[in-house]
């Protein structure tokens, strides 16, 4: 019997429905990495965002779906529970609900309502049967690090997590490039894609790609600066950037290091404007001491010695200097513009010959990658260069954390500050989940969902009680003994 699905109002609705746009994105992403690996962790997310729609269809009166949702769920959760694995015939089932839920949310959005029959949905994931019981294997004796380039050892463990995490952060990037190419005039990548690129340049440093890193770090500038309207030179160049990590996945898939970028950073510097007014300044204080002219006494033959005095006013009075309106623009002005296409000229060549190198990255190309055991049932597995990594970084983000959810709740309006405290929390998920740290990564990724719900509405006194409690949960995560020692 079909049912007619519909929320409460249309504010609700379109909370709901720009929630299970991200979450649906997410949950997809995941299941393509299960067909690839056996991964607790994928499992553990689709099975979350699950959830998510349960919770959010039930709140906003889109009943129906959250019982399908919630059925998914605990369908899933007897997965997790028993230890065991979907089979072929299960993930693509999961698969089929998934996309099922999309043509619901469009339906919803272009009708305010939906017509369905949530029992048959419920059946069938009744006849979904046990999920099957993974077969015993012989432990094989592998060794536990790998040579990148044949040159420099990393700990199989630590890679084989990068690939995974790295494999979702590319994914995102290019749906949301394909995103950006669907719209006219250029816009500028999703807040998603810019922690993406924040996570992929955090994880290749600590895994030692340092290309990638420094690509990554030097993106992550050039989009923290540049503003919302995007001129057709940053979009091809961001184009270029996208494809150039993906070429850099899949070289160190092969255990090869990947390419430096060097004319792909450049352009990516030229762009960025506050390098480019340094860029300016420098040049300006070198003209100006070099105009000056030295007074007799002060020539010599061989050695010049620039009074430093001097050289302190003139900085200061070069740094003094107002910067033109058309400098602090977040647009990229002509005469960069031509600097970005000679720039960008170079790149497409550097890009045509690698890409000659390497294949487009694809999913079904992935290696089969080791899913990470729990370093909370298993601390002895865990490398120690991972818990150092995830030492030293935690250190640095927790404080953080506390400044800006507390500088937040001084002033709600103040988005910054929310904006901040996302990407801090953002790392530390990363950095956790690498560690096998899922369970804080677990109680960080709620924080940050928390976060995502009031901003898409307002925050209010409960919202920040509940940060703060969260903040005390991930306090009391590291006081119970989970890192190591300095």
């Amino acid at each position: 019997m079909s049912y007619w699905d519909k929320a409460l109002d249309e504010e609700l609705l379109d909370i709901y429905l720009t929630e299970a746009e991200e979450v649906l994105a997410h949950i997809a992403n995941h299941l393509q990495l299960l067909k690839v690996s056996a991964s607790h962790e994928s499992l553990v997310e689709v099975r979350r965002g699950f959830h998510t729609l349960k919770g959010s269809g039930r709140t906003v009166g889109l009943s129906g779906l959250g019982e399908v949702a919630g059925k998914v769920e605990s369908f899933l959760n007897g997965v997790l529970d028993n230890n065991t694995v979907l089979s072929n015939e299960q993930l693509q089932e999961v698969e089929q609900v998934t996309a099922e839920f999309a043509t619901w949310s469009n339906t919803l959005r272009e009708q305010q309502s939906v017509s369905f029959s949530p029992d048959v949905w419920i059946a069938r994931i009744e006849q979904w049967g046990k999920p099957a019981v993974t077969k015993a294997r012989k432990k094989k004796a592998i060794d536990d690090v790998v040579m990148i380039g044949g040159t420099r050892k990393l700990s199989r463990q630590l890679y084989n997590i990068f690939l995974n995490e790295s494999m979702v952060n590319i994914t995102t990037l290019e749906q949301d490039m394909a995103r950006m190419n669907a719209e006219t005039p250029a816009i500028a990548p999703s807040s998603v894609a810019r922690r993406a690129i924040h996570t992929l340049a955090s994880n290749a440093l600590a895994a030692g790609f340092t290309h990638m890193g420094a690509l990554g770090r030097a993106v992550e500038q050039w989009l923290d600066e540049v503003g919302d309207d995007w001129s057709p030179a940053q979009h091809k160049l961001y184009s270029r950037v996208i494809k150039s990590v993906a070429r850099m996945w899949q070289r160190i898939s092969d255990l090869n290091e990947p390419k430096e970028e060097k004319a792909l950073i450049k352009a990516v510097r030229e762009a960025t404007p506050s390098i480019k007014r340094g860029a300016k300044q420098a040049e300006s204080l070198v003209n100006r001491i070099e105009s000056t002219p030295l007074e007799p006494s002060e020539m010599v033959t061989e050695h010049v010695e620039v009074d430093a005095p001097m050289v302190h006013e003139e900085l200061t009075a070069t740094e003094s200097e107002p910067i033109h309106e058309e400098d602090a623009s977040n647009q990229i002005p002509d005469e960069v513009n031509a600097i970005l296409d000679v720039a960008l000229n170079e790149v497409e060549d550097v890009s045509q010959e690698a890409s000659e190198e390497q294949p487009t990255l694809m999913l079904e190309d992935i290696p089969e990658t080791y899913a990470p055991p729990s370093a909370e049932e298993h601390p002895d597995l865990v490398d120690a260069e991972i818990l150092n990594l995830f030492q030293e970084e935690a250190d640095e983000l927790l404080p953080a954390i506390g400044n800006e959810l507390r500088a937040w709740h001084a002033n709600y309006g103040a988005v910054e500050h929310a904006d901040a405290l996302l990407r801090a929390l953002h790392t530390l998920k990363g950095s956790a989940r690498m560690a096998g740290k899922h369970n804080l990564g677990n109680i960080v990724h709620n924080m940050e969902e928390r976060i995502t719900r009031a901003l898409k509405s307002s925050p209010d006194a409960q919202t920040f009680e509940d940060l703060f409690a969260d903040l005390d949960a991930i306090g009391l995560y590291f006081e119970d003994g989970h890192l190591p020692e300095h």
